[in-house]
Protein backbone atom coordinates (compact mmCIF):
# COMPACT_ATOMS: atom_id res chain seq x y z
CA UNK A 1 0.00 0.00 0.00
CA UNK A 2 1.35 3.64 -0.84
CA UNK A 3 0.80 6.36 1.56
CA UNK A 4 1.38 9.77 0.63
CA UNK A 5 3.48 10.92 3.24
CA UNK A 6 3.89 14.49 1.92
CA UNK A 7 1.64 17.37 3.58
CA UNK A 8 1.11 20.99 3.02
CA UNK A 9 2.14 23.23 5.53
CA UNK A 10 -1.38 24.41 6.68
CA UNK A 11 -1.72 20.14 7.38
CA UNK A 12 1.84 20.78 9.40
CA UNK A 13 0.86 22.91 11.47
CA UNK A 14 -2.68 21.95 12.54
CA UNK A 15 -1.01 18.88 13.21
CA UNK A 16 1.17 20.20 15.53
CA UNK A 17 -0.93 22.23 17.46
CA UNK A 18 -3.31 19.67 18.37
CA UNK A 19 -0.28 17.37 19.68
CA UNK A 20 0.50 20.83 21.30
CA UNK A 21 -2.81 21.04 22.93
CA UNK A 22 -3.13 17.21 23.82
CA UNK A 23 0.51 17.32 25.64
CA UNK A 24 -0.63 20.53 27.69
CA UNK A 25 -3.85 18.69 28.61
CA UNK A 26 -2.21 15.53 29.48
CA UNK A 27 0.51 17.46 31.47
CA UNK A 28 -2.37 19.19 33.37
CA UNK A 29 -3.78 15.47 34.06
CA UNK A 30 -0.60 14.16 34.89
CA UNK A 31 0.18 16.72 37.88
CA UNK A 32 -3.51 16.48 39.35
CA UNK A 33 -2.48 13.28 39.46
CA UNK A 34 0.41 13.87 41.49
CA UNK A 35 -0.76 16.82 43.07
CA UNK A 36 -1.57 14.94 46.66
CA UNK A 37 -4.46 13.70 49.14
CA UNK A 38 -6.24 17.69 48.16
CA UNK A 39 -5.91 16.96 44.61
CA UNK A 40 -9.36 16.81 43.28
CA UNK A 41 -10.94 15.97 39.62
CA UNK A 42 -13.17 18.69 40.30
CA UNK A 43 -12.68 21.51 40.76
CA UNK A 44 -12.88 23.24 44.62
CA UNK A 45 -10.62 26.40 44.24
CA UNK A 46 -13.03 29.25 43.75
CA UNK A 47 -12.73 33.30 43.25
CA UNK A 48 -14.41 36.30 42.33
CA UNK A 49 -14.61 37.00 38.50
CA UNK A 50 -15.67 40.08 37.44
CA UNK A 51 -17.58 40.52 34.56
CA UNK A 52 -18.60 43.52 32.47
CA UNK A 53 -21.98 45.04 33.60
CA UNK A 54 -22.68 42.55 36.35
CA UNK A 55 -20.01 41.93 39.13
CA UNK A 56 -20.81 38.04 39.82
CA UNK A 57 -18.47 36.16 41.01
CA UNK A 58 -17.63 32.83 39.61
CA UNK A 59 -14.61 30.96 39.75
CA UNK A 60 -10.74 30.83 38.92
CA UNK A 61 -8.05 29.52 40.29
CA UNK A 62 -3.94 29.48 40.22
CA UNK A 63 -1.29 27.48 41.76
CA UNK A 64 2.12 26.28 41.87
CA UNK A 65 2.98 23.76 39.77
CA UNK A 66 0.72 21.15 41.71
CA UNK A 67 -1.78 22.45 39.10
CA UNK A 68 -5.49 21.40 40.74
CA UNK A 69 -8.22 20.63 38.32
CA UNK A 70 -11.62 22.65 38.05
CA UNK A 71 -15.33 21.80 38.78
CA UNK A 72 -18.39 22.97 37.50
CA UNK A 73 -19.55 26.91 37.87
CA UNK A 74 -21.17 27.94 40.72
CA UNK A 75 -22.66 31.71 41.50
CA UNK A 76 -21.52 32.97 44.87
CA UNK A 77 -23.15 36.34 46.30
CA UNK A 78 -21.28 39.43 45.80
CA UNK A 79 -19.83 40.87 48.80
CA UNK A 80 -21.51 43.75 49.47
CA UNK A 81 -19.63 47.03 49.09
CA UNK A 82 -20.04 48.52 52.34
CA UNK A 83 -19.84 47.41 55.95
CA UNK A 84 -21.89 48.67 58.45
CA UNK A 85 -19.58 50.66 61.10
CA UNK A 86 -20.27 52.07 64.52
CA UNK A 87 -20.92 50.79 67.93
CA UNK A 88 -23.31 47.60 66.89
CA UNK A 89 -20.62 46.52 64.18
CA UNK A 90 -19.07 43.31 65.15
CA UNK A 91 -15.57 42.68 64.22
CA UNK A 92 -13.02 40.19 65.26
CA UNK A 93 -9.91 42.06 66.33
CA UNK A 94 -7.10 40.94 63.97
CA UNK A 95 -3.36 41.00 64.39
CA UNK A 96 -2.18 42.53 61.61
CA UNK A 97 1.99 42.27 61.22
CA UNK A 98 3.33 46.14 60.23
CA UNK A 99 5.11 46.50 57.33
CA UNK A 100 9.05 46.72 57.81
CA UNK A 101 9.81 49.34 56.46
CA UNK A 102 13.83 48.40 56.99
CA UNK A 103 13.01 45.37 54.94
CA UNK A 104 10.93 47.04 51.69
CA UNK A 105 13.16 47.18 49.18
CA UNK A 106 14.13 50.81 47.70
CA UNK A 107 15.75 50.33 44.90
CA UNK A 108 14.10 48.18 41.89
CA UNK A 109 15.00 44.49 42.47
CA UNK A 110 15.95 43.73 38.70
CA UNK A 111 16.52 46.70 35.61
CA UNK A 112 15.64 44.44 32.42
CA UNK A 113 14.20 41.27 31.17
CA UNK A 114 10.75 41.49 32.50
CA UNK A 115 9.21 44.09 30.21
CA UNK A 116 6.88 41.80 28.46
CA UNK A 117 4.94 38.53 29.28
CA UNK A 118 4.39 35.72 26.82
CA UNK A 119 0.97 34.30 27.15
CA UNK A 120 -0.36 31.18 25.82
CA UNK A 121 -4.37 31.77 25.26
CA UNK A 122 -5.77 28.49 25.76
CA UNK A 123 -8.99 29.29 24.12
CA UNK A 124 -7.41 30.53 20.89
CA UNK A 125 -4.40 27.74 21.08
CA UNK A 126 -2.31 31.01 20.29
CA UNK A 127 0.74 32.63 22.47
CA UNK A 128 0.18 36.52 22.95
CA UNK A 129 3.49 38.46 23.93
CA UNK A 130 2.20 41.97 25.77
CA UNK A 131 3.81 44.73 28.35
CA UNK A 132 3.66 43.46 31.93
CA UNK A 133 1.95 45.40 32.97
CA UNK A 134 -1.26 45.53 30.80
CA UNK A 135 -1.02 41.45 31.57
CA UNK A 136 -1.40 42.16 35.06
CA UNK A 137 -4.38 44.60 34.08
CA UNK A 138 -6.06 41.61 32.41
CA UNK A 139 -5.44 39.22 35.19
CA UNK A 140 -6.82 41.84 37.99
CA UNK A 141 -10.02 42.42 35.71
CA UNK A 142 -10.86 38.64 35.73
CA UNK A 143 -9.62 37.87 39.47
CA UNK A 144 -11.54 40.48 41.42
CA UNK A 145 -14.59 42.25 41.26
CA UNK A 146 -13.68 46.18 40.36
CA UNK A 147 -16.90 46.55 43.34
CA UNK A 148 -14.02 45.94 46.22
CA UNK A 149 -12.09 48.82 47.94
CA UNK A 150 -8.78 50.29 46.50
CA UNK A 151 -6.94 48.81 48.84
CA UNK A 152 -8.21 45.32 48.07
CA UNK A 153 -7.58 45.30 44.39
CA UNK A 154 -4.37 47.01 45.06
CA UNK A 155 -2.95 44.42 47.37
CA UNK A 156 -4.83 41.79 44.49
CA UNK A 157 -2.70 43.15 42.21
CA UNK A 158 0.45 43.21 43.82
CA UNK A 159 -0.22 39.78 44.60
CA UNK A 160 -0.82 38.68 40.87
CA UNK A 161 2.67 40.81 39.75
CA UNK A 162 4.65 38.85 42.62
CA UNK A 163 2.64 35.71 41.30
CA UNK A 164 3.82 36.35 37.48
CA UNK A 165 7.09 37.19 38.22
CA UNK A 166 7.64 33.99 40.43
CA UNK A 167 6.74 32.09 37.47
CA UNK A 168 8.89 33.85 35.10
CA UNK A 169 11.57 33.28 37.73
CA UNK A 170 10.80 29.81 37.35
CA UNK A 171 11.80 29.27 34.07
CA UNK A 172 9.22 26.51 34.27
CA UNK A 173 7.27 27.48 30.35
CA UNK A 174 4.80 25.86 28.23
CA UNK A 175 5.86 23.47 25.75
CA UNK A 176 5.41 26.17 23.20
CA UNK A 177 7.76 28.44 24.85
CA UNK A 178 4.90 30.54 26.90
CA UNK A 179 5.65 31.90 30.45
CA UNK A 180 1.97 31.02 31.16
CA UNK A 181 -1.74 30.56 30.10
CA UNK A 182 -4.63 31.84 30.54
CA UNK A 183 -6.06 28.56 32.16
CA UNK A 184 -7.19 29.28 35.94
CA UNK A 185 -6.15 25.93 36.94
CA UNK A 186 -2.42 25.64 35.82
CA UNK A 187 -1.64 30.01 35.98
CA UNK A 188 -3.91 32.76 36.16
CA UNK A 189 -7.51 34.11 34.64
CA UNK A 190 -7.29 36.75 32.20
CA UNK A 191 -10.37 39.06 30.94
CA UNK A 192 -8.71 41.29 27.50
CA UNK A 193 -9.11 45.15 29.20
CA UNK A 194 -10.81 46.52 25.87
CA UNK A 195 -14.05 43.99 26.11
CA UNK A 196 -15.03 45.67 29.89
CA UNK A 197 -17.28 48.33 30.80
CA UNK A 198 -15.15 51.77 30.80
CA UNK A 199 -15.93 52.31 34.68
CA UNK A 200 -14.28 48.53 35.32
CA UNK A 201 -11.12 49.39 32.79
CA UNK A 202 -10.57 52.84 35.43
CA UNK A 203 -10.82 50.93 38.44
CA UNK A 204 -8.83 48.52 38.05
CA UNK A 205 -6.24 50.53 35.64
CA UNK A 206 -6.25 53.07 39.00
CA UNK A 207 -5.11 49.97 41.22
CA UNK A 208 -2.63 48.68 38.81
CA UNK A 209 -0.90 52.12 37.99
CA UNK A 210 -0.82 52.70 41.79
CA UNK A 211 1.04 49.75 42.10
CA UNK A 212 3.22 49.91 39.31
CA UNK A 213 5.97 47.49 39.15
CA UNK A 214 5.81 46.28 42.87
CA UNK A 215 6.09 42.50 43.89
CA UNK A 216 6.41 41.17 47.14
CA UNK A 217 9.97 39.57 48.28
CA UNK A 218 11.25 36.92 50.70
CA UNK A 219 15.11 37.02 50.98
CA UNK A 220 14.94 39.20 47.56
CA UNK A 221 13.11 36.38 45.27
CA UNK A 222 9.52 37.09 44.53
CA UNK A 223 7.13 35.02 46.51
CA UNK A 224 4.44 32.61 44.97
CA UNK A 225 1.28 34.64 45.72
CA UNK A 226 -1.36 32.42 45.31
CA UNK A 227 -4.60 33.05 46.74
CA UNK A 228 -8.12 32.29 47.44
CA UNK A 229 -11.73 33.91 47.88
CA UNK A 230 -12.37 33.39 51.66
CA UNK A 231 -11.87 31.25 54.92
CA UNK A 232 -13.05 30.79 57.99
CA UNK A 233 -11.23 32.07 60.83
CA UNK A 234 -7.70 31.21 59.83
CA UNK A 235 -6.02 30.33 56.51
CA UNK A 236 -3.87 27.21 55.54
CA UNK A 237 -0.37 27.11 55.12
CA UNK A 238 1.55 25.91 52.06
CA UNK A 239 2.44 22.68 53.84
CA UNK A 240 -0.76 21.90 55.11
CA UNK A 241 -2.51 21.72 51.82
CA UNK A 242 0.72 20.93 49.38
CA UNK A 243 2.84 19.15 51.85
CA UNK A 244 5.79 21.92 50.87
CA UNK A 245 6.71 24.44 53.28
CA UNK A 246 6.86 28.17 52.19
CA UNK A 247 7.48 30.01 55.19
CA UNK A 248 5.35 32.77 54.13
CA UNK A 249 2.50 31.24 53.31
CA UNK A 250 2.08 30.25 56.81
CA UNK A 251 -1.50 30.05 58.40
CA UNK A 252 -2.89 33.49 59.91
CA UNK A 253 -6.02 34.44 61.00
CA UNK A 254 -8.81 36.15 58.91
CA UNK A 255 -11.69 37.85 60.05
CA UNK A 256 -14.34 37.73 57.02
CA UNK A 257 -16.40 35.23 58.62
CA UNK A 258 -17.05 38.04 61.71
CA UNK A 259 -18.45 41.03 59.26
CA UNK A 260 -21.99 40.50 59.18
CA UNK A 261 -21.97 42.08 55.35
CA UNK A 262 -20.06 39.06 53.76
CA UNK A 263 -22.27 35.42 53.75
CA UNK A 264 -19.06 32.72 53.47
CA UNK A 265 -20.85 29.73 54.28
CA UNK A 266 -22.87 27.50 52.34
CA UNK A 267 -25.40 24.56 53.27
CA UNK A 268 -25.79 21.22 51.35
CA UNK A 269 -28.37 18.80 52.24
CA UNK A 270 -28.57 15.20 51.17
CA UNK A 271 -31.23 12.09 51.73
CA UNK A 272 -29.87 9.96 54.36
CA UNK A 273 -29.62 7.16 51.56
CA UNK A 274 -27.91 9.43 48.78
CA UNK A 275 -25.18 9.99 51.67
CA UNK A 276 -24.87 6.99 52.66
CA UNK A 277 -24.64 5.77 49.13
CA UNK A 278 -21.68 8.39 48.00
CA UNK A 279 -19.88 7.28 50.84
CA UNK A 280 -20.16 3.54 50.06
CA UNK A 281 -21.30 2.50 53.92
CA UNK A 282 -25.01 1.46 55.26
CA UNK A 283 -27.28 3.86 55.81
CA UNK A 284 -27.20 2.72 59.55
CA UNK A 285 -22.96 3.84 59.46
CA UNK A 286 -23.77 7.56 58.91
CA UNK A 287 -25.05 7.83 62.54
CA UNK A 288 -21.71 7.30 63.76
CA UNK A 289 -19.46 10.05 61.72
CA UNK A 290 -16.86 11.58 63.39
CA UNK A 291 -14.54 14.42 62.07
CA UNK A 292 -10.51 15.13 62.62
CA UNK A 293 -9.76 18.43 61.79
CA UNK A 294 -6.36 20.01 61.23
CA UNK A 295 -4.91 23.20 63.26
CA UNK A 296 -6.44 25.71 60.75
CA UNK A 297 -9.94 24.01 61.66
CA UNK A 298 -10.50 22.40 58.33
CA UNK A 299 -11.59 18.39 57.73
CA UNK A 300 -8.55 16.11 57.20
CA UNK A 301 -9.99 13.19 57.87
CA UNK A 302 -13.72 11.93 57.66
CA UNK A 303 -14.30 8.38 59.55
CA UNK A 304 -17.86 6.88 59.11
CA UNK A 305 -18.46 4.09 60.81
CA UNK A 306 -15.17 1.77 59.96
CA UNK A 307 -14.56 3.88 56.83
CA UNK A 308 -11.99 6.77 56.78
CA UNK A 309 -12.59 9.01 53.90
CA UNK A 310 -9.74 12.18 53.42
CA UNK A 311 -11.01 15.71 53.55
CA UNK A 312 -10.14 16.03 50.07
CA UNK A 313 -12.21 13.37 48.64
CA UNK A 314 -15.22 13.99 50.89
CA UNK A 315 -14.81 17.50 49.27
CA UNK A 316 -14.94 15.26 45.76
CA UNK A 317 -17.80 13.59 46.85
CA UNK A 318 -20.33 16.12 47.99
CA UNK A 319 -19.06 19.03 45.60
CA UNK A 320 -18.44 21.25 48.83
CA UNK A 321 -16.53 25.07 48.21
CA UNK A 322 -13.77 24.17 51.01
CA UNK A 323 -12.81 21.65 53.54
CA UNK A 324 -13.98 23.70 56.35
CA UNK A 325 -17.03 22.50 57.03
CA UNK A 326 -19.60 20.54 59.67
CA UNK A 327 -21.92 17.57 59.42
CA UNK A 328 -25.24 17.62 61.14
CA UNK A 329 -27.21 13.70 61.03
CA UNK A 330 -30.82 14.71 61.23
CA UNK A 331 -33.88 12.40 60.99
CA UNK A 332 -34.55 12.72 57.24
CA UNK A 333 -31.33 14.70 56.06
CA UNK A 334 -27.44 15.29 56.22
CA UNK A 335 -26.76 18.57 56.55
CA UNK A 336 -23.56 19.68 55.33
CA UNK A 337 -22.33 23.14 56.53
CA UNK A 338 -19.12 24.24 54.52
CA UNK A 339 -17.53 27.80 55.13
CA UNK A 340 -14.89 29.51 53.02
CA UNK A 341 -14.47 29.20 49.66
CA UNK A 342 -11.11 27.58 48.11
CA UNK A 343 -7.84 25.71 49.05
CA UNK A 344 -7.38 28.52 52.39
CA UNK A 345 -3.57 29.49 51.21
CA UNK A 346 -2.06 33.09 50.83
CA UNK A 347 -4.46 36.25 51.34
CA UNK A 348 -8.20 35.58 51.42
CA UNK A 349 -9.81 38.02 49.06
CA UNK A 350 -12.99 38.72 50.91
CA UNK A 351 -10.31 38.95 54.18
CA UNK A 352 -8.75 41.64 52.10
CA UNK A 353 -11.77 43.14 51.22
CA UNK A 354 -12.86 43.27 55.18
CA UNK A 355 -9.58 44.72 56.08
CA UNK A 356 -9.86 47.46 53.33
CA UNK A 357 -13.16 48.36 54.62
CA UNK A 358 -11.41 48.93 58.27
CA UNK A 359 -9.45 50.89 56.50
CA UNK A 360 -6.13 49.04 56.13
CA UNK A 361 -3.20 49.69 53.38
CA UNK A 362 -2.90 47.41 50.33
CA UNK A 363 0.99 46.96 52.01
CA UNK A 364 -0.74 46.34 55.37
CA UNK A 365 -3.01 43.49 54.15
CA UNK A 366 -0.28 42.26 52.20
CA UNK A 367 2.12 41.84 55.08
CA UNK A 368 -0.48 40.06 57.02
CA UNK A 369 -1.31 37.45 54.50
CA UNK A 370 1.99 36.75 53.41
CA UNK A 371 4.22 36.09 56.38
CA UNK A 372 7.97 38.03 56.47
CA UNK A 373 7.29 39.40 53.15
CA UNK A 374 8.91 43.23 51.69
CA UNK A 375 8.24 44.98 49.13
CA UNK A 376 10.37 46.23 46.06
CA UNK A 377 9.80 46.84 42.36
CA UNK A 378 10.85 46.00 39.23
CA UNK A 379 12.37 48.49 36.66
Amino acid sequence: MNVNLNMNKTEKNSIKKSAQLALCAFLTLFATTLAGAFSLPERVDFYPIAKDGEETPAETKFSESEEKSLPEKEKEKEPAPDVARGENAVFSPIPVVPVNDEKTAKAPIVTSGYETVSVFDVSTGKVAVMPFEEYILGVLLSEMPTSFEDAALMAQAIACRSYTLYKQNAGTYHENGAQLCTSPSHCQAFCPPESVSFARYEKAKAAVDGTRGEVMLFDGAPVLAVFHASSDGKTCSSEEVWGGKLSYLSSVDTAECFNPAMDITKCYTFSPSVFSDKLGVVPSDIYDIKLEKSASGRVACVNVGEKSVSGGDFVRLFGLRSNSFDVAIEAEAVVITCAGYGHGVGMSQYGAQDMAQRGYTCHEILAHYYTGVSFGKIG
